[in-house]
């Protein structure tokens, strides 16, 4: 019998670390999202 796949355990285990990136990765997002607001506000006032 040949074995192919995945068990069930290294899949949890990618899932859990796909899940930890991407938490990560969204809140780094939102930090450059407020720079970027930030920045474009303080060029719109200092036209102003």
């Amino acid at each position: 019998m040949q074995n192919s796949g995945f068990s069930l355990l290294e899949l949890l285990f990618v899932i859990s670390i796909s899940a930890i990136l991407a938490a990560i990765g969204v809140q780094h997002w939102k930090e450059l999202q407020l720079r970027n607001e930030l920045a474009t506000t303080t060029k719109q006032l200092a036209c102003f």
